[in-house]
């Protein structure tokens, strides 16, 4: 949603509802310092619904992602890479908090379809306070793809039916 290279600071984005997108917000280009996404819905999102610091040449810090909901976000196309509703990449400094995630999907054969994503490359980033139902994929996945670095607290969230199965979860 904007040219690459750019920057940005205090960054807010509330109270919107997004339906049928494949991404809510994706920021390849931007490198954003103080953002918070807050009670918005999306639904039927169907790559990553917030793709947050995927490119590592361009990072955010001191970001905040809370009281948004997630409605049955499941993928049309198969992503080699996968999909999740949070993908924290380049990040420093994030709260992902008070969120609800329902029915995270992935496509026949898919590799993700998890909740929340903390990519290895971010650091000092808290997950907590979070609902995840029926994810089917994990929950939370944490990949630490750099050396050192990665902190991670991920604290009460509540977990109902969340696992790495890709039999929808029984539906």
């Amino acid at each position: 949603w904007c040219p690459a290279n750019t920057k940005a600071a205090d960054v807010r984005v509330s109270n919107n509802v997004g339906v049928r997108l494949d991404s809510f917000v994706a920021n390849p280009g931007l490198a954003m310092a103080d953002a918070a996404f807050t009670a918005n819905t999306v639904q039927h999102c169907a790559y990553n619904c917030f793709d947050v610091g995927a490119n590592s040449d361009m990072p955010v810090r001191d970001l905040t992602i809370e009281d948004n909901v997630f409605l049955r976000d499941v993928p049309q196309a198969l992503y080699v890479f996968g999909v999740c509703d949070v993908n924290l990449g380049s990040v420093t400094g994030a709260v992902v908090r008070r969120n609800d995630f329902n029915g995270r999907g992935e496509s026949e054969g898919g590799v993700d379809g998890c909740a929340m994503v903390a990519a290895g490359i971010g650091t000092g980033i808290e997950l907590s306070g979070n609902t995840v139902a029926r994810s089917w994929g994990s929950g939370v996945m944490v990949l630490n793809t750099v050396k050192g670095g990665l902190r991670v607290n991920i604290s009460g969230n509540d977990f109902q039916h969340a696992g790495c199965r890709n039999d929808r979860m029984g539906q």
